[in-house]
C-alpha cells in the first residue's frame, strides 16, 4: 500500500518531512494573512450585509426564518471553498514555477503523504477564514449552530475536498492564468448553482435535478442542516455523498502526483 490514500509516516525522517512541509505551508498563507485571510473575510462580509440585511428584509422563506440566517451556511463554505483551492493551487503551481517541486519529489514523503500535507494546510486555511465569517455572523445576530459537530465535519471534509481539487488544478496548470480560468469556469458556477442563495424547491424541476449532480449542494444543504436544523435533502445522505467525492478526489490527487508529467513543466 505505497500509495494509500490514508497513510501515516512510518519513519522518523517521514515524519520530519510531514510536519516540516505542513509547516511551511501554512507559515506561507499566515506571512500574508492581509491577502489569504482578511481581503476573503472581508468579501465574504460583504455578501452578509448586502445580501443577508439590505435584500434579506424583502424576501420571506417563512415564520421565524431569517434570510440572513439562511444564508450564512452557504457563505461560510463558499469562503472555505475557495480558500482551499486558491491554498492548494498557489502553492503546487509555484514549487512547479522554481523547480523546488524537483525537491519535494526526491524527498522521504510518499505521494500520499504529499497529499495529506497540502489537503490539511488548504483546510486550516479554509477554517480560519469560515470562523472569521461566522464570527461576523454572530455579531450580526446568527445563532449558534444546531449540530456543531456536524458542521465542523462537514467543513473539514469540504477543505479537504477542494484542497486536492486546488493540488490537481495547479500541477496541469501551464500558466498561471489557468488556475483563475479552472477557478472561473467550475467553481463558481458550481458554486452559485448549490444553493447559497435559494432552497431546491423554489428551481423548476429540470434544475432541481440538474443540482443534485453538484457535490457543492450537498455540502451547503447538509451545512445548513447543522446550523439551522432544516435541509432540503436527509443530511446524512448529503454526508455520505460529501465522503465518496473526498475520497475520490483524494485518490486523483495521488495518482496525478504519481503519473503526472506536467510536475516539472
Amino acid at each position: 500500500m505505497k500509495n494509500a490514500i490514508v497513510t501515516l509516516p512510518r519513519t522518523r525522517w517521514e515524519w520530519i518531512a510531514f510536519c516540516t512541509l505542513v509547516a511551511r505551508e501554512m507559515w506561507r498563507f499566515l506571512h500574508i494573512w492581509r491577502q489569504t485571510i482578511v481581503t476573503p473575510t472581508l468579501t465574504t462580509s460583504l455578501y452578509l450585509l448586502i445580501f443577508g440585511i439590505s435584500l434579506g428584509r424583502r424576501i420571506d422563506l417563512g415564520p421565524g426564518i431569517l434570510y440572513l440566517h439562511f444564508i450564512i451556511p452557504g457563505l461560510m463554505m463558499m469562503a472555505v471553498i475557495n480558500s482551499a483551492v486558491a491554498n492548494a493551487s498557489a502553492t503546487v503551481y509555484q514549487m512547479k514555477n522554481n523547480g523546488s517541486i524537483v525537491d519535494l519529489l526526491v524527498s522521504p514523503l510518499r505521494p500520499s503523504l504529499i497529499a495529506v500535507a497540502l489537503a490539511i494546510a488548504g483546510t486550516i486555511r479554509g477554517l480560519v477564514v469560515a470562523s472569521l465569517v461566522m464570527m461576523v455572523g454572530f455579531y450580526l445576530g446568527v445563532p449558534f449552530p444546531h449540530q456543531p459537530l456536524l458542521a465542523l465535519m462537514v467543513a473539514l471534509l469540504t477543505g479537504w475536498m477542494f484542497s486536492c481539487f486546488g493540488a490537481i488544478v495547479g500541477i496541469q496548470a501551464r500558466r498561471y492564468e489557468h488556475m483563475h480560468s479552472y477557478t472561473t469556469m467550475i467553481i463558481t458556477p458550481l458554486t452559485y448553482l448549490g444553493g447559497v442563495f435559494y432552497t431546491l424547491h423554489v428551481l423548476p424541476v429540470f434544475w432541481q435535478q440538474f443540482s443534485r449532480l453538484n457535490p457543492i449542494f450537498y455540502i451547503i444543504d447538509s451545512f445548513r442542516y447543522a446550523f439551522l436544523g432544516f435541509s432540503d435533502l436527509h443530511p446524512w445522505r448529503s454526508v455520505a455523498i460529501i465522503v465518496a467525492v473526498t475520497v475520490a478526489m483524494s485518490a486523483t490527487l495521488v495518482h496525478v502526483l504519481v503519473h503526472s508529467r506536467r510536475l516539472r513543466a
